[in-house]
């Protein structure tokens, strides 16, 4: 999908997103590309993911720029053995790190949140809630967080939308989704 992003009534960038499923190893893939630009401030975020069909991660990269800052993590994850973990290179304004982290079986990549609701016992459907622990891409990060999503459904145009409520990751935002778990629109 492609949105607009808007500040005060005013188009000050746009996100591209498309995920899919490989036709060969059935992984679920998320490819996005976020670009804001007001007043000299200007940043770029990709975001390239990769799932097996299960929604476990397999790998991420995430690139940033903001001005004069660039930021890039290289992500790969291993679920053999007692203890998960994932590994990543860190580059950050030219510095080099690498960074071990424990996980536990049932993290996924926020990007995949509500494809991994779909495949959930409730599912995507009107007043539900979903508790879930998650890999922030931009960050490296495990956070824990909540999909509220909302009783009343929305129409839109021809469209019958679910509103979610989301906290992840200290932020909250809302989606209007459809019955396929596809995002229509945003707001923060």
């Amino acid at each position: 999908g492609y949105y607009k992003v808007t500040q005060s009534k005013k188009h000050i960038g746009f996100i591209i997103q498309r995920n899919e499923i490989d036709a060969k190893t059935k992984n679920f893939k998320t490819t996005s590309f976020l670009k804001l630009a007001k007043n000299g401030f200007d940043m770029s975020e990709s975001l390239q993911a990769v799932s097996d069909p299960d929604l476990k991660p397999i790998s991420y990269t995430y690139l940033s720029t903001d001005g004069m800052k660039a930021k890039t993590i290289d992500a790969s994850f291993n679920f053999k053995g007692k203890e998960p973990k994932m590994t990543a290179l860190i580059t950050e304004n030219g510095e080099k790190k690498k960074k071990d982290k424990k996980i536990t079986k049932d993290t996924f990549l926020s990007s995949a949140l509500y494809y991994f609701m779909l495949k959930s016992k409730t599912g995507v459907k009107a007043d539900t809630k979903y508790e879930f622990s998650a890999i922030a891409e931009e960050s490296f990060d495990v956070s824990k967080g909540t999909a509220q999503i909302e009783k009343k459904l929305i129409t839109q145009g021809p469209l019958q939308l679910m509103r979610a409520q989301n906290k992840f990751a200290g932020s909250e935002y809302s989606n209007l989704l459809n019955e396929r778990g596809e995002v229509i629109s945003a707001s923060t």
